[in-house]
């Protein structure tokens, strides 16, 4: 868990890391807890590492019922 949490950060890690961090102090200055609760989202996710980037979200094409069935 430490390695993931100290490891490969980058620019663009730290940009969404600190619009997560933004986007929380707004939703608590405003109390809108959708707002906090994206914020939070939003702020775990690159701390994490999790998320899309580029090849790793692409969706496996479908098989048909034939293909399946072989």
């Amino acid at each position: 868990m430490k390695k993931v949490l100290f490891k490969n950060w980058n620019l663009i890690r730290i940009a969404r890391f600190a619009l997560g961090l933004f986007v929380i102090q707004q939703g608590y200055e405003t109390d809108q807890p959708i707002m906090l609760g994206l914020g939070i989202l939003l702020a775990v996710l690159p701390l994490l590492n999790l998320g899309c980037n580029g090849i790793n979200c692409v969706v496996p094409p479908r098989r048909s019922f034939f293909q399946r069935n072989k």
